[in-house]
């Protein structure tokens, strides 16, 4: 029998980095394209999904990102307004750190520095997989890759915890 890991300590309090709790329902919006770039959110529950909106109208999933992962970034290289549109999935729980404490973390503390710079190369190999898969691969091989990644989704959403009334 597979035994379950134990959570890790959120990077917030492994870090010891000023953060807000941020709770959002099932399809609330964390942020919107356009909106002010002024915060790093790193997701501590639920599943976030990025989009992008063309000028014509067309709406692109960017991915899909889960707990451990951070979103919102590209505040830290002076972009003033989103880039994307950060939509919850599911029930998220995630905390918010504003852009001037992600910058002064980054510069003050080597630790953090590196974990955050190896997270963002870990994320930036899995989008040339991704778009390598989508320029060279044929359409049977994408779907496939699709549903295993949904698969993977799945499973880790059904394996949240539950908590069950207690009745006496």
């Amino acid at each position: 029998m597979k035994e379950s890991p134990v959570p890790a300590r959120p990077v917030v309090f492994k870090f010891d980095l000023p953060s807000t709790v941020v709770e959002r329902p099932r399809n609330d919006i964390f942020y919107s394209q356009g909106d002010p770039a002024d915060a790093v959110f790193y997701i501590e529950n639920g599943h976030v999904k990025l989009t992008v909106l063309s000028g014509d109208g067309k709406e692109a999933v960017l991915g899909i990102l889960g707990p451990g992962s951070f979103l919102g970034e590209s505040c830290l290289a002076d972009q003033p307004e989103r880039d994307s549109s950060a939509i919850a999935l599911t029930e998220c729980s995630a905390r918010g750190i504003l852009k001037a404490e992600m910058s002064c973390a980054l510069k003050s503390r080597p630790d953090f520095s590196d974990f955050f710079v190896s997270y963002i190369i870990g994320r930036k190999i899995r989008l040339e997989e991704d778009l390598a898969d989508q320029l060279c691969n044929p359409c049977e091989v994408r779907l496939a890759r699709t549903l295993l990644s949904l698969a993977e989704f799945r499973h880790s959403v059904d394996r949240a915890p539950v908590i069950r009334g207690i009745t006496g």
